[in-house]
């Protein structure tokens, strides 16, 4: 009990010590990225940092396997360059036993990944999209800045305001000016010009629009005279768009799992196997640590973190690229991703006892 205690606190420091640390670059690069969207214009700044809270959970469900990955790396490292571990093997700590105890630690953190893949995400991701779906929050009113012009998408559109009201519910002196690409032509531009303008949401629809009171619009061509303009007491335009990153997630990523488990399309199935492989890596990849960190005074405790890095990233791009082949339809639903972890499992065995079969294979050959 006490060299389980020793153990999984040596793992469970390392776990969270590098764990943070990853999480710390993934947030800082993505709030990088969210800081630039509200200072174009493209999601509202009073939201932002809630958008970045939802996305967490995404980010921490495969940060959390990595980061008992490297632990075990540099944990067990550590004692195996310090010479703990033989004192360990010289008082009956056999390597089934060292295994069985370094699965306690990563069966809890499995755990902890299943719940954040399973609930916590999804939940998160709706959220994300509520917000990104709210007219208030994303492309409507608030990402507006008075005296700025605003370009959407890429670059097509440009809008331009001269000041908003004190509760940012209203523009006035609206500038809108659209390019509307022509086969064998330049284009021709659409000018519209606002004495007031707002957002308005059809919620029923999930459809957004601005609506402009008493103003002209203007349609020309570049290098033709002629020219069409209406003048108008009201007009909508519609706006279709919304954060990107929100938009490209499939729907399914923000389906709760007990609604996933009802549907029989393979993107939901994929979906969901996903979830529930996420887990599973956990004890898998502990194992393969494990082996690999083996080493000596000579060595160093750094001396197979590349290859370690390496062979769990290829775990990774090969799930990603089984649930790319269930959605597909090129993978059975029923063969999933066990073959994979089967494969990797036995990987992680194998490396494991490579040095007793190694042993064996000398003697018999004497």
């Amino acid at each position: 009990m006490i060299v389980l205690r020793y153990l999984m606190r040596e793992v469970m420091v390392s776990m969270f010590a590098v764990s943070f640390s990853l999480m710390l670059i993934v947030v800082s690069g993505r709030l990088v990225r969210l800081l630039s969207q509200a200072a174009s214009g493209d999601i509202a700044g009073d939201v932002l940092f809630l958008m970045l809270l939802y996305r967490m959970p995404s980010f921490l469900e495969l940060i959390l396997p990595l980061g008992m990955f490297l632990g075990i790396l540099l944990a067990y490292g550590r004692l195996y360059v310090e010479s703990e571990m033989t004192v360990l093997s010289a008082c009956g700590v056999s390597t089934r036993k060292l295994a069985g105890y370094t699965l306690v630690s990563a069966v809890l953190v499995a755990l902890l990944v299943g719940f954040v893949s399973l609930y916590v995400t999804p939940a998160a991701w709706q959220k994300a999209r509520d917000i990104s779906n709210d007219p208030r929050n994303s492309e409507g009113i608030n990402t507006l800045v008075a005296g700025r012009f605003k370009t959407y998408g890429d670059g097509s559109r440009v809008s331009y305001t001269r000041s908003l009201n004190d509760t940012r519910t209203e523009m006035e002196n609206v500038f809108i000016a659209t390019r509307i690409p022509e086969e064998n032509r330049e284009g021709r531009v659409q000018v519209i010009l606002a004495e007031k303008g707002r957002i308005r949401a059809d919620k029923d629809n999930d459809v957004r629009y601005m609506e402009l009171d008493r103003g002209h619009r203007y349609v020309v061509t570049p290098g033709y005279r002629d020219a069409e303009i209406t003048r108008f007491g009201t007009l909508g335009q519609r706006i279709d768009e919304r954060d990107r990153d929100i938009a490209q997630r499939p729907d399914v990523d923000a389906t709760p799992t007990l609604d996933l488990m009802q549907r029989s399309d393979l993107e939901a199935v994929a979906a969901l196997q996903w979830r529930i492989a996420l887990p599973l890596t956990v004890p898998i990849v502990a194992i393969i640590a494990l082996a690999m960190s083996r080493t000596n005074h000579r060595k160093g405790r750094y001396s197979k973190m590349l290859p370690a890095v390496i062979l769990y990233l290829f775990y990774l791009v090969l799930m990603s690229t089984v649930r790319s082949g269930i959605e597909d339809g090129k993978i059975p639903p029923a063969v999933s991703f066990w073959p994979l972890h089967g494969l990797f499992l036995s990987i992680g065995v194998f490396l494991l006892y490579y040095d007793r079969l190694s042993m064996t294979l000398k003697r018999r050959g004497r």
